[in-house]
């Protein structure tokens, strides 16, 4: 019983160190994540991300990094548009990929916290573990529904629509960036490039 408890002991404690990082997006300690209750993450199905090399799940990760932040129910948006941004593993509200082009598995999320504010979250992958950055805020007008989803956009150039004078500036990304998209208006991207996520807007 001793040893049992010792290894429930030193695996709590592997949870809590390998969910902290570096960043200073919300100024607050991670806490011991544990394991969630998807009940209250979302009413919609995730991705659960194998275990098996000690790694903190995306789920846990969010969690413990994010007190207070969760997936909106897909009543917050059109069933239009829910279903139409089903295309594999991604959804409206999740996509993944490697953003930054170190070979992890990255993650992007429109996330909602308690004050019903929204916004896209990108969750690095980093060894057993995640850095947040929080890409974009959402304006939303209250008790609206959600037209905005996520997509990726492959690597490539692009001309960036923000640009002053006559021709647009072509913007080349080494990795997929994360595609906001706003139903039927405009779009803009955020790509990896030097430890940071810069905009390219891409439709309007």
């Amino acid at each position: 019983m001793t040893h049992v408890k010792n290894l429930l002991a030193a695996y709590s404690l592997f949870l809590f160190s390998a969910c902290t990082d570096g960043t200073t997006t919300t100024g607050q300690a991670a806490a011991d994540p544990g394991f969630p209750d998807t009940t209250n993450i979302s009413d919609s199905v995730m991705i659960t991300l194998s275990n098996k090399k000690g790694d903190i799940t995306i789920e846990q990760y969010i969690t413990a990094a994010l007190p207070g932040w969760h997936i909106p129910p897909s009543s917050s948006w059109e069933k239009y548009w829910y279903d139409r941004y089903k295309k594999g593993k991604n959804l409206v509200f999740r996509v993944q990929s490697d953003f930054d082009g170190n070979g992890g598995k990255d993650y992007a999320f429109i996330l909602k916290d308690s004050a019903d504010n929204h916004a896209v979250w990108a969750f690095l992958k980093n060894d057993s573990t995640y850095t947040k950055h929080r890409v974009y805020n959402i304006a939303r007008l209250p008790n609206s529904k959600l037209h905005v989803g996520l997509g990726l956009l492959k690597a490539g150039s692009y001309n960036d629509l923000n640009t002053t004078g006559p021709d647009p500036v072509k913007v080349k990304t080494g990795n997929p960036a994360i595609h906001v998209i706003f139903f039927e208006t405009a779009a803009k991207a955020y790509y990896w490039k030097d430890n940071a996520f810069h905009l390219i807007q891409t439709g309007d």
